[in-house]
C-alpha cells in the first residue's frame, strides 16, 4: 500500500503534523545565545512551525518575531531549525518547528493558518 506521507523524491518521511498555509512575512530572526539580528521572509505557516526563507540558518534554536494580520501585535517566540538546504544565491530554506509556544499564541498561528 502506498503511504502518502512518504515523499518518494527525497526518501524521507514527512514529519510535518499540521497543515501549513501559505503566509509571506518579514520576520526578524537571531540564533539563541546571539544578540546580532537578521531578517529572513516565511514562506508558510501553521500552528507548530513554519518555513523561512533566510541568508543565513543552521540547525538550532531561534528566536523570531513577525506579525500576523490579525491586528494582536508581533508574535515573539523560539523555533528549532529541523531542516535546511540551499534555495538560491546566499539564501537557505528553512522548516522551524516552534517550541514552548502559550496557549494564547497558539491559537494566534492556528487562526492565521487557515
Amino acid at each position: 500500500m502506498y503511504d502518502i506521507m512518504h515523499d518518494r523524491r527525497s526518501g524521507q518521511r514527512e514529519r510535518r503534523q499540521d497543515r501549513r498555509a501559505p503566509f509571506i512575512a518579514a520576520v526578524r530572526t537571531s540564533v539563541a545565545g546571539s544578540s546580532a539580528i537578521t531578517l529572513g521572509l516565511t514562506q508558510n505557516l501553521s500552528g507548530t512551525g513554519l518555513e523561512l526563507l533566510h541568508p543565513d540558518v543552521a540547525e538550532g534554536r531561534v528566536s523570531l518575531r513577525f506579525e500576523l494580520q490579525d491586528g494582536g501585535g508581533p508574535v515573539e517566540l523560539e523555533g528549532d531549525v529541523v531542516s535546511a538546504r540551499p534555495s538560491g544565491p546566499g539564501m537557505q530554506r528553512a522548516g522551524v518547528r516552534f517550541v514552548g509556544l502559550s496557549s494564547a499564541v497558539e491559537e494566534r498561528l492556528v487562526r492565521a493558518a487557515r
